[in-house]
């Protein structure tokens, strides 16, 4: 193989990879961050890392209204709703 023809295959096999990767948030129904302990520190990061998930939900799924979630602190439930 001539080393542009590596090149092209390896590129063609990079963009594969990327479709799937993008395709793998079409399947996602819920979403959800557990920690074990309950600080207002965990709860922050806990919930900031959640819409992190959930913006890019979004922004794959075009058609998609809203995203469900919950935020799970040790015996502290949180349910989210974004949209």
């Amino acid at each position: 193989m001539k080393h542009q023809e590596v090149l092209n295959q390896y590129a063609a096999q990079e963009q594969e990879a990327l479709a799937s990767y993008k395709l793998w948030w079409m399947y996602i129904h819920i979403v959800y961050e557990i920690k074990w302990d309950n600080t207002p520190t965990d709860r922050s990061k806990a919930v900031k890392q959640l819409l992190g998930y959930m913006r890019c939900i979004l922004k794959e799924q075009l058609d998609r209204r809203f995203v469900l979630g919950f935020v799970l602190l040790y015996d502290e439930l949180t349910l989210v709703s974004y949209d």
